[in-house]
């Protein structure tokens, strides 16, 4: 049975009349009625009882009209969703994204995805960036904003931007006030950090961060996310090392540059090139070209998590990996 003549089967049952039936539906009165011969024989009865003034449906089709009437348009509108789905304008995707991401690059990510593709449903997992980065490899996640810290063989990282690492303190804090810091004059505050089990990448290189200053942190409090860490600076618990954008939205805390040392914190865009749908390309181009419009994304992948020490001549490599650069760093007899 063809969805053709079941179209010209409603506009005859409509019109009752072969003629208006055939100007309707731009087709000879011939080729109308071969076309329901050829639907009256599929079905096995009479559809239509001929008269002098037209035509009048028979009980079966009434039957027929009443359970197929829309059908054709039902039909279309699928074949019409099948093709938005193919073109990545329909469907479903699993993001994952870690704590820190919700400061800036996932609010922004999100509403210019939602922006052009409505019709994709967005759903969202937060985990430890090695957690996220395993299910991206077993499937479980179309993507997911990450630190780039474990490079895998089937999985591309694409970073979107990179920021300083910034001394983070409550604005009651007697520091608030200076301009910049150097990491010394830190050595005898009390500290928050990030669990090394959540973050053991950013933990190293904060723990470094403080070796190199010749001092070992006094850590007050371990945390488990970049929100709970702003929380309790905040508070005054402790100071603490931060990315920028951590502090942006909170005006009880203060983000002061580190004078001495250059080191910075990524975020990358982790997926496998091999089991992307059409939706989860127009996710990633969106991304990359959204950050990189924002003046935030460096050229190229992700490179290795190892830290870099150097000076100016290390250009090429610390756009590729996470740097930390010390200038000149004073003992702490210096800074007394």
């Amino acid at each position: 049975m063809e969805l053709r003549d079941l179209r010209y089967f409603e506009v005859l049952a409509s019109e009752l009349n072969f003629g208006r039936a055939a100007n309707a539906l731009h087709l000879t009165q011939p080729a109308l009625s071969l076309a329901v011969a050829r639907l009256e024989r599929q079905v096995g009865c009479a559809l239509f009882q001929r008269t002098h003034q037209g035509v009048n449906l028979t009980a079966a089709g009434s039957v027929l009209l009443a359970e197929t009437q829309g059908l054709h348009y039902t039909l279309e509108r699928a074949c019409t969703l099948a093709r938005r789905a193919s073109e990545g304008d329909l469907g479903s995707l699993t993001i994952g994204f870690l704590d820190s991401a919700v400061f800036d690059v996932l609010p922004s990510a999100l509403s210019a995805f939602q922006a052009l593709h409505p019709g994709v449903d967005l759903t969202l997992r937060q985990r430890s960036s090695s957690e996220l980065i395993a299910l991206v490899e077993r499937g479980g996640l179309d993507a997911a904003f990450v630190r780039p810290d474990i490079p895998r063989t089937d999985i591309e990282m694409r970073v979107l931007l990179r920021e300083d690492t910034v001394a983070v303190i409550s604005r009651d804090h007697h520091l608030a006030d200076t301009p910049q810091l150097r990491v010394a004059q830190l050595a005898e505050e009390r500290f928050v950090f990030i669990e090394r089990e959540f973050a053991p990448t950013i933990y190293a290189r904060w723990m470094e961060l403080c070796a190199a200053a010749l001092f070992a942190p006094q850590i007050t409090a371990y945390v488990g996310s970049a929100p709970v860490l702003i929380e309790l600076v905040a508070q005054n618990i402790g100071i603490g090392f931060a990315a920028r954008s951590w502090v942006r939205r909170d005006d009880r805390v203060v983000a002061l540059p580190l004078s001495d040392v250059q080191m910075d914190m990524a975020i990358a865009l982790a997926y496998r090139p091999d089991r992307m749908s059409t939706a989860c390309e127009n996710f990633i181009d969106l991304m990359l070209a959204h950050f990189e419009q924002d003046g935030r994304r460096p050229a190229g992948s992700a490179g290795s998590s190892a830290l870099v020490a150097g000076g100016a001549g290390s250009a090429a490599t610390e756009r590729t990996t996470p740097r930390l650069q010390l200038r000149s760093a004073p003992s702490r007899a210096e800074t007394a």
